[in-house]
C-alpha cells in the first residue's frame, strides 16, 4: 500500500529560505487569496520533494517544525471554522479505527496535488496515495483502538487551512504510539475536507 518516494533534489533549499517563503505566503494571501492558494499548493509539492531528499532524521524534524511554524500563526482565531475542523479531524481518526470507511472517506477530498507523507521513527519517508486512504484495502481500517488529539494550532485563510497537532493512539491490544501531524484542508461546497497531511511518528 505504501510506496517509497525516491525523488532527489539536485539543489536543496535551506530551512531559513523555507520559513521566509512561508511567511511571504501569509502576507500575499491578504492581498490575493487565489494566488495564495496556488502558492500554498506549490509549497506543499516542494516540501514533499525536500522531505524525500533528506536522509538525516533530525533535519526532517527541523524542516517539519519550520514548515508548521511558518503557517500556524492564528490559533483558533476563527471560532466557527476551527470548531468544524477539529470536529472533522476527530471524526476522521475515529471512523478509521471503527472501520466506517464511508464516513472516513467523506472526510477527504482527493485533488491532483493531494499527498500523504509519513516519516518513520528511523527517518524513512513514505508517500501514500490519498485514494488508498479514501478507499482502503480490506482489513486495513477497523482495527479498533482509540486516539486523542492535542495541541491544536491553526492558520485559516478563506477556504484554505493548515493545522498542526499531536496524536496519541492506543491500539486494541493496549500499545500506545505518538505522532506529530500537519494537516492541509480546504473548504469545498461549505464543508471542510482534508486534502493532504504529513505524519511524523515519534
Amino acid at each position: 500500500m505504501v510506496t517509497k518516494c525516491c525523488t532527489k533534489l539536485k539543489r536543496r533549499q535551506k530551512p531559513q529560505q523555507i520559513y521566509f517563503a512561508s511567511f511571504l505566503l501569509l502576507e500575499q494571501q491578504k492581498k490575493e487569496p487565489n494566488l495564495f492558494r496556488m502558492l500554498l499548493l506549490q509549497r506543499l509539492r516542494l516540501i514533499s520533494i525536500i522531505f524525500n531528499s533528506l536522509n538525516n532524521y533530525s533535519m526532517k524534524s527541523i524542516l517539519l517544525l519550520l514548515f508548521a511554524t511558518g503557517f500556524a500563526t492564528h490559533s483558533f482565531c476563527q471560532t466557527n471554522d476551527s470548531t468544524e475542523i477539529v470536529r472533522l479531524l476527530e471524526k476522521e481518526s475515529a471512523t478509521w479505527r471503527s472501520g466506517d470507511t464511508t464516513a472516513h472517506g467523506g472526510c477527504w477530498q482527493a485533488e491532483p496535488y493531494s499527498t500523504i507523507i509519513i516519516i518513520t521513527t528511523d527517518g524513512k519517508t513514505f508517500s501514500v496515495p490519498v485514494d488508498k486512504i479514501i478507499h482502503p484495502a480490506s482489513g486495513t481500517a477497523g482495527q479498533g483502538g482509540t486516539s486523542k488529539n492535542s495541541n491544536y494550532h491553526m492558520s485559516i485563510h478563506g477556504t484554505a487551512a493548515l493545522v498542526t497537532h499531536n496524536e496519541t493512539s492506543t491500539s486494541a491490544n493496549g500499545s500506545v504510539s505518538h505522532t506529530y501531524e500537519v494537516r492541509m484542508l480546504e473548504k469545498i461546497d461549505g464543508q471542510w475536507k482534508l486534502t493532504g497531511e504529513i505524519i511524523q511518528v515519534l
